[in-house]
């Protein structure tokens, strides 16, 4: 490696797995000063995300063993492993790869269950479309709608997966483009030239106003017009 130039030492190392980098990271001291200096373990991290087709992908896992095997058991497999990837389990349970490690979805049980992802996985942020994690089925061809729920200061739930939507880009949209449908404040936007449209549970404009200027992430369930929720 000392006998390589810095650059062509960058290119190999970008090609790596993370925990092959984070593990010369803690044996070299030359090559942990090359990962700092470009910020390596990072860039591997959010290398091919979000995925090109604009949909994460889905890795089953039929074997039923111990968490910590499992990232094993996919390298092992040359899976193509991309950050935010969701990881299927035998005992039914999703859990998401962060481009590094695996990470555990948090689930709530209530009249229905829901998988709620990290908050670190969010939509629009780095480009990632509003429907990188639901369905194929419920993407094609269907104009999204997100629905709030007030009572619970959450987005309601109807297909069982809640995703992270940053309005920090899309915030003047939302504001401009307030409407009321049904006594319930709604908002439209586009984002990658696809039109969507927010529907808030509240009634009163003042407190959808300073939702949206508060917040700068929300939790938001899709939704396809025959099963729309409002």
């Amino acid at each position: 490696m000392d006998m390589l130039p810095e650059e062509l030492i960058v290119s190999i190392l970008t090609k790596l797995p993370c925990r092959t980098m984070f593990w010369m990271k803690n044996c070299d001291e030359k090559l942990r000063d090359i990962i700092n200096k470009y910020n390596l373990m990072n860039k591997i991290n959010f290398n091919g995300y979000p995925r090109k087709n604009g949909h994460c992908f889905c890795h089953y896992v039929n074997d039923d063993i111990a968490l910590d095997l499992v990232l094993d058991n996919l390298y092992k497999q040359n899976s193509d492993l991309v950050r935010g990837d969701l990881i299927l389990l035998p005992n039914h349970k999703t859990c998401i790869y962060d481009g590094c490690k695996i990470i555990k979805m948090e689930y709530e049980y209530d009249y229905k269950v829901t998988v709620n992802l990290p908050k670190e996985f969010n939509t629009i942020t780095n480009g990632v479309p509003i429907n990188y994690w639901c369905d194929d089925d419920d993407n094609t061809g269907i104009v999204s709608n997100l629905c709030y729920d007030e009572l619970h200061n959450k987005i309601i739930i109807l297909h069982g997966r809640t995703v992270w939507l940053d309005i920090s880009q899309i915030r003047e949209q939302l504001l401009k483009n307030l409407f009321v449908a049904n006594d319930r404040y709604c908002s439209k936007f586009t984002f990658n030239n696809t039109p969507h449209c927010i529907f808030f549970g509240a009634k009163d404009e003042e407190k959808v106003k300073s939702l949206l200027l508060k917040h700068d992430l929300i939790k938001f369930s899709t939704y396809n017009y025959n099963n729309l929720y409002i």
